[in-house]
C-alpha cells in the first residue's frame, strides 16, 4: 500500500515492513505502484521512481539522471502494456520505458581527474603525474568528472587523499575539491565514482603531491641555525674576551705608565733620566736591548746617551764605547726623520738596517722623541727574535717617549733657567767687583795717606786757613765718590768734577 509516509507491505506471515526515505525513497510519499512481471514493485511520486525488489528487499532509485522527469509524476496517471512496458504521466507528457531494462541498465563509467589547480600550478591532467610544490604552495583543487555515452545516469563521487584522509569522503553535488594548508610530506590524490552508490568505478588516473619541508624545518637549516648559534655563541664570547684581555691590557698598560710617569716626573737631570728609563724598560717591558740616542750640538749625530743590553751598558757608555748613529742611518734615522714610530718584525728584509758590532736582531723598534714638534732624539729596542714587538710595545713606548721628552724639555728649560741666574749672579758679582774696584781706584791709599799726611803738616804748621780749605775739597771728595759709587752710570760732567777735585 503506498501512503505519504512510504511503502507499506503485509507479509504473510502477519508481519508488516515500512520502507521510507531512509530504506531508499527519494521521498516519503508512495503516489503511484505498478508491479513488473518481475514480481518488482515500482513506485513513483513527483520527485522521482523507486523500484522495491521483493526477492532481497533491496531499494533502487531513478530520477533524471536516468533520463526520467526532473518534475516526477502525476497521481494515477500510470499504465503497463501486455509486453510489461510501463507508462508515466507527468505535467510535461506522457514517459515509457521497459522495467528490466531500465532496473538492470549498466552504465560504462569512466572517471578522470582532468584538472589541478595551486598557487604556482594551472594544469589540464590525461593521465596520473607528480608534482613537487614549495612549503608555501599548499592549498590546492582537484577537479575529476565522468566520461559517458549512454544515457544520462546519476553519478556520486568519492576521493581520498592519501597521506591525510583515512577513508573515503562522499561529494554532494559537485565535480571538485580544495585542499588548503597542507603540511610537508607526500600525498596521493585518488578518486572514484557510483551510479548506484553501491559499484563504484575508480578513476584512471591519480595525482601524487609531495610538499616540501619549509627551509625553517628542513635539515640543513636547522644544521645550519645551530651552526649559526653556535658561530654567534663563540663570536660574542671572543668578542667579550677580547674585550677582556683589552682591558686587562689597558689597565697593564696604565700600571706601566704611571710606574714611567712617576718615575720620570722625579728625574731631574737628563742623564739620570734617561739611564733610567733605559733601565725600567728592560725590566717593566722585558726587553732584552735597549738605547736611548739624543742629537748632539749641530745635530747630525745621534750619540747615545744610555743603554742596557747586549749593545751598550752603562760602564760601556761612561768609558766612551757607546753607539753613535749618522743622521739619516738606519731604522733610527729613518724614525728620526719621519717622526713616527718604525717597527720592523724582520730586519733580515729591511734594507734600512745595520749593525755597528756584528751582532744580528731580528726585531726592532725605534719611537721618536718629539716636543712641540721638534724632534729630541730617539728610544730604541731590539731583539734577537722575529715577530716579538707588538702594537701593544709601540704604543706603550710612544707614551713613554711623549712622557720623556716632555721632562727632557722641562730639565732643560729648568737648567736654561739656572744657568741664566747662575749668570746673572756672576754678572751682580763682576759689577760689584768693578765698583770696588773702581772705587780703590779712585780712593787710593797712598792718595788718602798723602791727602791726612798734608792736613796734619798743615795744622803742626799753624796754616789753619789753608788746612780747612784742603779738608773741605777732601770731605767734599770722599762724599762725591761714595755716591757715584753706588750708581752704574755717571754722567761725563760727573766725572769731570770728581778728577778737578
Amino acid at each position: 500500500i503506498g501512503t505519504d509516509k512510504g511503502l507499506q507491505i503485509f507479509l504473510k506471515n502477519g508481519k508488516t515492513k515500512l520502507i521510507t526515505q531512509k530504506d531508499g525513497l527519494m521521498h516519503s510519499r508512495a503516489e503511484n505502484l505498478l508491479l513488473d512481471k518481475h514480481d518488482r514493485m515500482w513506485i513513483g511520486n513527483d520527485v522521482g521512481i523507486a523500484c522495491f525488489n521483493m526477492a532481497d528487499s533491496s531499494m533502487k532509485y531513478f530520477d533524471e539522471a536516468y533520463g526520467l522527469s526532473i518534475q516526477g509524476f502525476r497521481v494515477s496517471s500510470t499504465w503497463q502494456t501486455s509486453e510489461d512496458e510501463q507508462i508515466w504521466g507527468t505535467e510535461n507528457g506522457i514517459q515509457y520505458f521497459f522495467p528490466d531494462k531500465l532496473y538492470n541498465y549498466k552504465a560504462d563509467l569512466k572517471v578522470a581527474i582532468n584538472r589541478i589547480e595551486s598557487r604556482n600550478i594551472f594544469t589540464n591532467l590525461v593521465q596520473s603525474k607528480s608534482y613537487r610544490l614549495a612549503a608555501n604552495d599548499n592549498y590546492i583543487t582537484f577537479y575529476f568528472s565522468t566520461i559517458e555515452y549512454l544515457p544520462k545516469l546519476r553519478t556520486f563521487y568519492e576521493y581520498k587523499l592519501e597521506g591525510l584522509d583515512e577513508d573515503w569522503i562522499k561529494v554532494a553535488n559537485q565535480n571538485s575539491v580544495r585542499y588548503t594548508g597542507l603540511p610537508p610530506g607526500k600525498y596521493s590524490f585518488k578518486v572514484r565514482a557510483s551510479n548506484d552508490n553501491k559499484v563504484w568505478t575508480n578513476a584512471e588516473n591519480e595525482v601524487l603531491i609531495t610538499i616540501a619541508v619549509p627551509f625553517y624545518n628542513s635539515w640543513w637549516f636547522k644544521a645550519l641555525a645551530v651552526l649559526t648559534a653556535m658561530l654567534l655563541l663563540w663570536y660574542v664570547f671572543r668578542y667579550y674576551r677580547k674585550k677582556q684581555l683589552e682591558r686587562q691590557e689597558e689597565l697593564e698598560t696604565e700600571v706601566v705608565i704611571n710606574y714611567f710617569a712617576s718615575q720620570i716626573n722625579g728625574r731631574y737631570r737628563s742623564d739620570e733620566l734617561l739611564w733610567d728609563v733605559a733601565r725600567n724598560l728592560i725590566g717593566k717591558m722585558e726587553f732584552e736591548d735597549c738605547m736611548i740616542y739624543l742629537w748632539n750640538e749641530d745635530k747630525t749625530m745621534l750619540v747615545q746617551k744610555a743603554g742596557y743590553g747586549s749593545k751598550g751598558s752603562m760602564q760601556e757608555i761612561m768609558d766612551k764605547t757607546a753607539y753613535h748613529i749618522p743622521k739619516g742611518k738606519g731604522i733610527v734615522g729613518a724614525a728620526v726623520e719621519s717622526k713616527h714610530s718604525v717597527l720592523v718584525n724582520d730586519t733580515s728584509k729591511d734594507k734600512r738596517y745595520f749593525t755597528a758590532d756584528g751582532k744580528i736582531m731580528l726585531s726592532e723598534l725605534c719611537v721618536p722623541l718629539i716636543h712641540d714638534n721638534e724632534v729630541l732624539g730617539a728610544i730604541n729596542t731590539e731583539n734577537r727574535r722575529r715577530n716579538f714587538f707588538t702594537a701593544k710595545h709601540q704604543k706603550m713606548l710612544s707614551t713613554i717617549a711623549v712622557l720623556c721628552a716632555n721632562q727632557l724639555q722641562r730639565i732643560r728649560a729648568e737648567e736654561e733657567k739656572q744657568q741664566a741666574r747662575i749668570e746673572a749672579l756672576q754678572n751682580k758679582q763682576k759689577m760689584t767687583e768693578s765698583r770696588l774696584q773702581s772705587l780703590r781706584l779712585q780712593m787710593n791709599p797712598h792718595f788718602l795717606f798723602n791727602a791726612l799726611n798734608s792736613m796734619q803738616q798743615m795744622i803742626l804748621a799753624n796754616e789753619e786757613m789753608v788746612a780747612t780749605r784742603y779738608l773741605s775739597k777732601f770731605s767734599k771728595l770722599l762724599r762725591t765718590i761714595l755716591i757715584h759709587s753706588d750708581k752704574e752710570m755717571v754722567s761725563l760732567k760727573e766725572e769731570l768734577e770728581i778728577l778737578n777735585l
